[in-house]
């Protein structure tokens, strides 16, 4: 049993374990979008990355943890309010991408795909358990309830300073239907 396990992580090194989740948050997926680049919540499955600090095409932070350690990626793509993807190039080994999906105008679901690259034993273990994907929706939950936390009155009085209101029933309506 023990040379089994022995060789059930030794596979898993070298090999990319993919992580997928995803959330539906009832918020427009403008502030969906905007909170989540605000960077307060930084997943990467196997690790939590605290402080993250965006420099031009480069994000830097750290692993959460006892013995924290020095994080960097650099961003693959960024479509605005689309989709934000990643590659780790110090202090992990993971490649992600985050989608956002307009569903109606207070619903937006957010999706994680996730190519983590186990880099010693623990982390096998932790892909290998889904240790790493319960981080993962752990976090989207953690978001969900930020987000929707915050009162959709401020919100949406910023929505219409900047000319991004969403769309309402009388919006749609022909003109001259809603004057009274």
């Amino acid at each position: 049993a023990t040379t089994a396990s022995k060789g059930a992580l030794e596979n898993g090194f070298g090999a990319r374990l993919p992580i997928q989740a995803s959330i539906d948050v009832a918020v427009p997926l403008i502030v969906a979008w905007e909170e989540w680049m605000t960077f307060e919540l930084f997943t990467e499955g196997v690790h939590r990355i605290e402080n993250v600090e965006r420099d031009g095409e480069e994000l830097a932070g750290m692993i959460a943890g006892p013995r924290s350690v020095d994080w960097r990626a650099e961003i693959v793509d960024e479509r605005e309010q689309e989709a934000f993807a990643w590659r780790s190039v110090e202090g992990s080994d993971c490649a992600g991408l985050i989608t956002f999906h307009r569903l109606s105008d207070r619903l937006t679901r957010i999706e994680v795909d996730l190519d983590v690259l186990p880099t010693n034993p623990a982390e096998t273990l932790a892909l290998s358990l889904h240790l790493a994907h319960h981080r993962v929706t752990t976090d989207l939950r953690r978001f969900k309830a930020r987000v929707e936390f915050i009162n959709p009155d401020v919100y949406e009085a910023d929505l219409r300073r900047n000319g991004n209101a969403p769309e309402t029933e009388d919006d749609n309506a022909p003109e001259g239907e809603n004057d009274e």
